[in-house]
């Protein structure tokens, strides 16, 4: 089989030789095609001669024996643009005479073909380049050196672009994963968060609802919960103390049962017993002293929670009860009438009545903490020379305990017209007593004896807040030292403050000096703010009288009222029908601002 398959023109010398390249396997053609080169050094054959055919039988291997960086490009002689185009029948008269003389060179494997081919698909014309020209041997070797040298890095190079490009994707991946996962648990937390607050919104519309009719004045009693009558529940007329009640009856909790900030409640009654430790509405005790030595109940904060005692009658029964650090139940005491946060508009003021006893009620010292709401006392026994006051609050120099709170209340004495009493009802010397929205009234004092007496020692505040004053007298005094409401010595440190529309009225001092307020000492600070005095009558000062010095302070101010105040001595040197205040020494001060007086009068001299 014979394929002509590509020719080229090769000179050397004066003779032109065309090769043909042949082969009887196709595959081996095909390969054989892309690889057969000459070098042409002249694209027109010879006219005079014909072209010389030869035929090659080496394969494809000859290729790698062919240094391609010395062949000169191909020339196509078939192509329809070459100068020397050549007949098609003339190939094929040279194609037939080679195959016969192919056929009888393979009979004679000797035979040795030309030479001169040989030696060019051999090297050898190459050899004698390179021999002649030393320098493009020792070229070529560099350049491999190089390439084969560099290829190494490059590859190096490659690999290491590849796994910095693939770390780059995969972090910026791995950085998106997490930011996604991030935000689904971020979407999470969010609707969690509006379940929450939708559920808390519900159960706050449910709540309010309920508070609306179910208040703490308010709540169901057993027998409306136990009834089967068909008539609606009103809830605005049930009350919370028989539910209370019924709850600890029926479990027989702890002492009591507990308010907000786990307070504990007592109670006691006029006709209960002193026994056990329950002490509840159902079973109540009869004394506050039984109820101050009761252990407290498990986790219980003796030092910041309250025990509450709930008075539910009028007691007689309440004497010598001493408040102070070593007290075993609770240092916070509260007492007072059963329904006064119940029923604030509507309860009863429970009494505790003194007047068969010459001990001292209340003695609060040192860390002890007292506060008494909504409750009416007398006095102690009226018959007796004994001075002790009513409420004692012992010497300290802090003036935040012992601390000592009287709201609500009410104190008035038994019969003042047929006895005088001879004991104060308060005496401070330290910590705090503050004294809001409670009346003072009918009282009569004899021996200088008033209803706050201030101690001369000690460091304190009296606050009187929003309190009333009335029908209250003071006889025989001693010392011209009057203060029928009101009267001691301050040391420093000692703040005596009326604020918030207290009112005196109808306080007199009948040989003393200041009828309703009477201050004396070099030290201390006497504060009237916002404060009323009507028909007070004193010797010097109808309402107030004050005797300072240095380092003292006295102020009138903000909206004070002074009216038909005035001065019942007879003697000249008195006076003052409002106020008389005398400053011995430099360094006091004396503020008098924004402040009324009307029809008050000096002595009549």
């Amino acid at each position: 089989m014979l394929n002509m398959l590509d020719t080229t023109t090769w000179a050397n010398g004066n003779q032109s030789v065309v090769i043909a390249v042949t082969t009887s396997e196709l595959a081996i053609v095909n390969q054989v095609k892309k690889k057969a080169y000459a070098q042409p050094t002249s694209l027109h054959p010879s006219r005079l001669r014909y072209p010389k055919i030869v035929v090659m039988h080496f394969v494809a291997t000859y290729e790698s024996q062919i240094h391609r960086a010395f062949i000169p490009p191909l020339a196509n002689i078939s192509s329809r643009k070459a100068t020397n185009s050549l007949k098609g029948e003339y190939f094929e008269e040279v194609c037939e005479s080679d195959t016969q003389q192919n056929m009888k060179r393979t009979v004679h494997p000797n035979n040795k073909q030309d030479s001169s081919i040989d030696n060019l698909f051999y090297g050898i014309s190459h050899n004698k380049i390179l021999d002649q020209y030393p320098q493009l041997r020792s070229l070529n070797a560099s350049l491999l050196d190089i390439i084969f040298g560099v290829s190494s890095y490059l590859v190096l190079l490659h690999f290491l672009i590849h796994v910095i490009f693939s770390y780059l994707i995969w972090s910026t991946q791995a950085q998106f994963c997490k930011h996604q996962k991030k935000m689904n648990k971020n979407n999470r937390n969010i609707k969690l968060l509006v379940y929450l607050l939708v559920f808390i919104s519900i159960y706050s519309i449910f709540n309010v609802s309920a508070n609306n009719y179910i208040t703490h004045d308010n709540a169901i009693s057993p027998s409306t919960l136990n009834s089967t009558s068909s008539t609606p529940l009103n809830l605005l007329n049930v009350n919370m103390t028989d539910i209370n009640s019924n709850i600890i009856s029926s479990s027989e909790f702890i002492q009591s049962s507990k308010q907000s900030n786990d307070d504990i409640q007592f109670y006691i009654r006029d006709d209960g017993i002193d026994s056990g430790s329950l002490c509840s509405s159902t079973s109540p005790c009869k004394t506050i002293s039984y109820i101050l030595t009761i252990d407290p109940p498990f986790g219980f904060v003796r030092d910041s929670n309250s025990a509450i005692i709930n008075l539910k009658s009028s007691s007689s029964d309440q004497t010598g009860i001493s408040l102070d650090r070593n007290t075993k139940l609770a240092l916070n005491i509260i007492i007072q009438s059963e329904e006064y946060f119940s029923n604030p508009a509507e309860y009863t003021k429970q009494s505790i009545h003194t007047s068969l006893f010459d001990t001292t009620l209340f003695t609060i010292s040192n860390t002890g903490r007292l506060k008494l709401f909504g409750l009416h006392f007398n006095n102690l026994n009226p018959s007796s020379t004994v001075t002790n006051p009513l409420i004692s609050i012992s010497q300290s120099y802090d003036n935040l305990n012992p601390q000592v709170t009287i709201k609500d209340c009410i104190f008035e004495q038994i019969n003042p017209e047929s006895n005088s009493l001879s004991h104060s009802l308060i005496i401070t010397s330290g910590g705090t007593l503050l004294i809001e929205n409670t009346l003072i009234q009918n009282y009569e004092f004899i021996n200088g004896q008033k209803f706050i007496e201030l101690g001369s020692s000690g460091f304190y505040l009296v606050d009187i807040v929003s309190t009333e004053f009335k029908n209250i007298n003071q006889i025989s005094t001693s010392n011209n030292d009057g203060g029928a409401a009101i009267a001691g010595s301050q040391g420093d440190g000692v703040l005596l403050r009326m604020r918030d529309q207290c009112k005196f009225t109808d306080i007199t001092s009948t040989d003393g000096n200041g009828g309703a307020l009477c201050i004396t000492g070099w030290y201390g600070s006497t504060e009237i703010s916002n404060s009323t005095f009507i028909r007070c009558k004193g010797r010097s000062g109808g309402a107030v009288y004050a005797s300072k010095a240095i380092r003292a302070s006295i102020t009138i101010d903000n909206q004070c009222y002074f009216k038909d105040c005035e001065s019942n001595s007879q003697n000249e040197e008195d006076s003052g029908g409002a106020i008389f205040i005398v400053i011995q020494i430099s360094g006091g001060q004396l503020y008098i601002r924004n402040s009324q007086f009307d029809g008050c009068k000096g002595n009549s001299n």
